[in-house]
């Protein structure tokens, strides 16, 4: 298996786990009052990963053979998203306006490509001599953020436009590993960084290319995810340890990010966000099964 980031592992991973206590209290007091469950039907296990101002919501699921799909869930109605010819789709971003679809698929000789969704058609995106290609994030006709290994098995960030359909690669200082999982209109990006000791961060990165550590107080581990429109506010997830269990969070870049837990989960971690300031990302219950979740 590929060696992403502690976070991506654990993202496709639907086994079912021994049932642990969350680690630590709440460190900060809990705004979001209704948290509804996004399950595909007869799923083993499914993940929210972002969601649109239309409430439209992406992800994916594995289904009884095991097998990953990517999905849309609008007003209610799921649809799959599957890229033809793949072994499996993961969907993981929606633009806020026009319904624009990231993700990444695996071809019939087990590589990973990134692809966009656009009226029913779906390009494929390579980074150029990269061995594994994953697109995280869009913002409608504009950017694309994502993820790319090269030659060398190391990992790098990715801009891509889609106006000059040009690659920028995005690596923070002095790391071993960088991913972009989140992009707005306003140029703002978030994603993880390893540093040199082996330990995950999260990032921000301003309109002007200046990156930033963003790590959740106290946290060993964090992970942001996607951001809203201004670049005021972002969601990820962090934990005491890369064992996890780990709790979502939610805040402003520049002020004090707060735990986001759905009620009585073991697990929770926020992946997308919409400039309403709604919430998707996923839980694990006491059974140790995991659910899409909505969050406002």
């Amino acid at each position: 298996m590929p060696n992403w980031t502690i976070r991506m592992l654990l993202l496709v991973c639907f086994a079912l786990v021994v049932p642990v206590s969350l680690a630590g209290p709440q460190t900060q007091a809990q705004t979001f009052h209704t948290f509804i469950t996004v399950d595909v039907p007869q799923a083993l296990g499914t993940v929210a990963t972002d969601i649109d101002d239309a409430r439209d919501i992406v992800g994916f699921y594995v289904d009884s053979a095991g097998v990953h799909h990517g999905f849309v869930d609008v007003n209610g109605r799921i649809s799959t998203v599957d890229v033809p010819g793949s072994t499996g789709t993961l969907a993981y971003g929606i633009s806020p306006q026009f319904n624009n679809i990231v993700g990444w698929y695996t071809d019939s000789n087990g590589m990973q490509h990134g692809f966009v969704l656009s009226q029913g058609r779906f390009s494929r995106i390579d980074v150029p001599g990269a061995i594994q290609t994953n697109a995280f994030s869009i913002y409608d006709f504009v950017n694309i953020v994502g993820a790319f290994r090269d030659s060398q098995g190391v990992v790098h960030g990715f801009q891509y436009s889609l106006s000059t359909k040009s690659f920028t690669t995005i690596d923070f200082a002095d790391s071993t590993l960088t991913e972009l999982f989140g992009v707005t209109g306003l140029g703002f990006e978030v994603g993880v960084y390893r540093d040199s000791s082996g330990v995950e961060h999260g990032l921000l990165r301003d309109r002007n290319g200046q990156t930033t550590k963003l790590d959740f107080p106290g946290s060993a581990i964090t992970a942001n995810e996607k951001i809203t429109l201004t670049g005021f506010e972002i969601v990820g997830f962090h934990g005491a340890s890369a064992a996890g269990p780990f709790h979502g969070h939610f805040g402003p870049a520049s002020g004090t990010l707060q735990n986001v837990d759905f009620p009585n989960a073991t697990d929770t971690r926020c992946l997308g966000v919409n400039d309403l300031g709604e919430i998707v990302g996923r839980y694990t219950d006491t059974r140790g099964v995991i659910h899409g979740f909505f969050a406002k």
